[in-house]
């Protein structure tokens, strides 16, 4: 048998339904914890799904689980999922993580290029982090865990040589993504001249750093900031008074959270998207940008940027300076080149394979 435990989120549900379907001869049993962000669209009966606000609610259950199972399958590391495993005796199951990103990014955040922030809070903590190093047992805990872990899954290959230290020293990577191409974009012809700046109202976005050093009062059309996901009240309140002070009008902050379809119609004005995160985020936003054809700017280090260029996508690197940026439109032919790309990498029939080979190890 194989266990997988992750939070009851929209992913595993599409997880869960594509693993279904593909019919697989060894049985999957999958355990969803924690507060669900949409209701479970399954029937809640059904024998291989068990759903729990926390794992040690069913304690009992989930040691049985663990003993019949010979692959566990940990989808986003969480301390909650490392506490109750690291009591078990698993070595001699093979442990899947399918990495999210905030699970394990902060365990090497040192080696991850940050871009200076116009948030005073943001970067007083970056310099406690600095001087004031201090063991924290919760990472202690965990890098012990990651240890022993010996599949890592995800479709960047670069974080896996980040993470690859913490890794047990014969870790392999496996490609898998959640997002099946199909299920995520909508075809949309640009319908304007916008910029969108970032995916949520977290400040690791570099809202102001962008607003202020790279782009300038006399932008074609509006410049759009998602602000509806993530993020501190008093941040988001300092960066609508910026943006309003600059752009007046033209600022376009969106502080609400919005369904899918409204979201996607928002973004058919978008032609220039910045995205500043010094680490992988906001990829389905990316990738319904690249489908629409969108140009879409990241920041050159952040790992996701150096996946989509080694692939040959038309991603465009961010500079210091507004000068240096091309702010023409995407060209037909390399729109063209975004969705044959999209579609190679992931397509559905492309990414049932990388499940069936996830689900077989």
């Amino acid at each position: 048998m194989r266990l997988h435990i992750g939070v009851n989120d929209k992913f595993l549900q599409n997880f869960i339904d594509i693993s279904t379907e593909l019919k697989l001869e060894d049985e999957n049993f999958f355990v969803l914890y924690g507060k669900e962000e949409i209701p479970f669209q399954r029937e809640l009966n059904d024998k291989n799904v068990h759903i729990c606000d926390e794992l040690t609610s069913i304690r009992e259950h989930l040691i049985t689980l663990i003993d019949r199972s010979q692959v566990i399958y940990i989808h986003y590391l969480s301390q909650q999922v490392v506490h109750f495993l690291s009591e078990m005796d698993i070595v001699e199951k093979k442990i899947v993580w399918i990495f999210w990103g905030n699970d394990g990014f902060p365990l090497v955040n040192d080696k991850i290029r940050e871009i200076p922030s116009w948030n005073l809070r943001n970067l007083l903590g970056r310099i406690k982090r600095l001087f004031f190093k201090r063991k924290n047992s919760n990472a202690e805990e965990k890098r012990r865990f990651i240890s022993k872990i010996n599949y890592f899954a995800h479709y960047i290959i670069e974080d896996f040589e980040l993470l690859k230290p913490l890794l047990a020293k014969d870790a392999n990577f496996l490609f898998f993504s959640y997002g099946v191409l199909e299920q995520i974009v909508k075809d949309n012809l640009i319908e304007g001249k916008d910029t969108l700046i970032g995916n949520s109202g977290d400040a690791t976005s570099n809202h102001f750093y962008v607003l202020n050093s790279l782009l300038s009062k006399d932008m074609q059309g509006n410049i759009i900031v998602p602000l509806g996901y993530a993020g501190e009240s008093s941040y988001i309140k300092q960066l609508i008074e910026f943006g309003n002070k600059k752009f007046g009008k033209n600022f376009v902050p969106v502080t609400k959270t919005m369904n899918l379809d409204s979201y996607i119609k928002l973004l058919s004005s978008v032609q220039f998207s910045i995205m500043y995160h010094s680490r992988p985020q906001g990829w389905g936003n990316i990738m319904q940008l690249l489908w629409q054809g969108s140009k879409v700017f990241m920041f050159p280090s952040n790992t996701l940027y150096l996946f989509l260029k080694r692939n040959g996508f038309e991603v465009f690197p961010l500079t210091k300076k507004i000068e240096m940026m091309d702010w023409s439109a995407l060209e037909k032919d390399k729109k063209e080149k975004n969705r044959i790309l999209l579609k190679m990498h992931f397509g559905k029939q492309e990414l049932l394979k990388s499940y069936k080979y996830l689900l077989s190890i």
